[in-house]
């Protein structure tokens, strides 16, 4: 909600390092979020393949 918009009106400005570090840090959230998700979900199979 925050990090889109930030490195929208970063980039609108020119500023390429804010942009970057919201989009490195945008890409590293989701997969760590959408990774805890699956493994963490019961009944998925990444959570049996860890977890059993």
């Amino acid at each position: 909600m925050y990090t889109v918009p930030k490195a929208w009106f970063a980039i609108k400005r020119g500023d390429i390092k804010t942009h970057k570090n919201s989009m490195i840090r945008l890409y590293i959230g989701g997969i760590i979020i959408a990774g805890s998700f699956a493994i963490l979900a019961p009944g998925r199979y990444l959570h049996t393949l860890f977890f059993n």
